[in-house]
């Protein structure tokens, strides 16, 4: 098995120092590739400066800020092209904590998704105002029960792939932007029938760097779940003309 963690940044310069150290401890046989949009507060030189220290970290940095979902696609598609059999998305902020990692590679033995999740058993939410915590959870409530999804997380982003699952839900055709992209993901490998595994952790709200939240973020959220609604039986129809021995293997 080969595995790589990707985290994409903008300006985390106060987090990824930290979050590579940590990375290379609790995962030391992973590599790295972190997918920075060209932050202004240095982010990319403490990458290269960690990369003298470990050929296991990559770096691509990307000229525009195009978002959490371009970030993450160009990674997660750069991790299909080397050749990677599983892969691990995660934050940069330290909200997703690196001690999970063990126990997530752990799982993806067998289970072709894993979820971090906040919102089963045993997860919770450290650090948010109460009004963000009631947004987070209702708009969680609202795309779960608008797309038919029993995953009680689904604008997490603390998750590991299969690299058939990967390449079975079409990764490059994912459309959605910001959160509903986190959504799309899952929603994606539910229809693809996969093997999830959820486990619960507690979410710390960053205490470095500015959070990227915003109202605008949520509205495209509650549009592009109705978007998913409405085409879920096409975007079924092309996953499975799309197909591969190796995809139903991993299901």
């Amino acid at each position: 098995m080969k595995f790589l963690i990707v985290t994409p940044t903008f300006n985390e310069a106060g987090n990824i120092a930290l979050l590579l150290g940590e990375l290379r401890q609790k995962a030391p046989a992973a590599d790295i590739l972190v997918v920075d949009d060209n932050s202004p507060d240095g982010t990319a030189d403490l990458v290269r400066r960690a990369q003298g220290e470990s050929k296991q970290i990559h770096l691509l940095v990307r000229q525009n800020r195009e978002g959490l979902a371009a970030a993450y696609t160009e990674g997660l598609l750069w991790g299909l092209k080397q050749g990677y059999t599983h892969i691990i998305q995660m934050d940069a902020d330290l909200s997703h904590p690196p001690s999970l990692l063990p126990q997530i590679i752990k799982e993806l033995e067998t289970h072709s998704l894993v979820l971090g999740c906040r919102y089963a058993s045993g997860g919770g939410v450290s650090g948010w105002p109460w009004f963000r915590k009631a947004i987070s959870w209702s708009g969680n409530a609202y795309a779960r029960t608008v797309l038919s999804l029993p995953f009680p997380d689904l604008t997490g982003g603390f998750m590991g792939w299969q690299r058939e699952l990967l390449e079975g839900i079409q990764i490059g055709n994912a459309t959605s932007k910001g959160y509903a992209y986190l959504i799309e993901l899952k929603f994606r490998a539910f229809l693809c029938g996969a093997r999830v595994k959820e486990i619960p952790f507690i979410f710390h709200d960053r205490t470095r760097g500015k959070s990227k939240m915003s109202t605008t973020i949520f509205s495209e959220a509650a549009a592009m779940v109705l978007w998913l609604r409405w085409n879920r039986s096409e975007i079924k129809k092309k996953m499975n003309r799309a197909g591969s021995p190796q995809l139903r293997r991993a299901l």
